[in-house]
């Protein structure tokens, strides 16, 4: 689906605010570190205040989807890193963002209809309502905070937030 269906749906129409398809604006940016992305979507590049909105929720692969895994939509679609020859790894690209793009504030949404289980993030017929908003400055610590009370035992088990507490450190002691 696309922004604007999705936005449809949920009835937010253009009024004070933009709405924006940032795979439709993708700009040349040259990457302080990784590998195969070359572009960034505008409006979030040039955004005086960039916050990511994640929603609790598991993930097959990943364990929990949270606001780490929502950037991997601000830079090249995901399509882009699909060769025959090698492989490449998207989570590489979304810390790219996340190191020179960082959101300024992280929320995850844990209120309600948070999708559990196998495939949570593909659907789940009976989401669990925890009644929680997490929030704060730093995106990794907000995750992995969510990551726990989700029952994340050991986040470092997620490839996803390994990979982030390997490029970023871990602000867990400070947590």
């Amino acid at each position: 689906r696309t922004v604007a269906e999705v936005a449809a749906y949920c009835g937010y129409r253009e009024g004070n605010y933009a709405l924006v398809d940032l795979s439709a604006e993708q700009v040349e940016h040259g990457y302080s570190r990784g590998m195969s992305v070359h572009t960034v979507g505008r409006t979030w590049r040039d955004a005086e205040l960039r916050i990511v909105f994640g929603k609790l929720r598991s993930h097959p692969v990943h364990l929990v989807h949270l606001n780490v895994g929502n950037l991997d939509s601000i830079s090249a679609p995901a399509e882009s890193f699909l060769f025959l020859d090698r492989r490449a790894d998207l989570d590489t690209c979304v810390l790219m963002t996340l190191e020179d793009h960082p959101p300024h504030f992280a929320l995850i949404d844990g209120f309600d209809a948070a999708a559990h289980g196998l495939a949570g993030v593909l659907g789940c017929p009976a989401p669990l309502a925890p009644g929680r908003l997490y929030g704060g400055a730093d995106t990794l610590a907000v995750d992995l905070v969510a990551a726990r009370h989700a029952g994340l035992a050991r986040p470092e088990a997620s490839p996803m937030l390994a990979l982030a507490m390997e490029w970023f450190g871990d602000p867990r002691p400070l947590t």
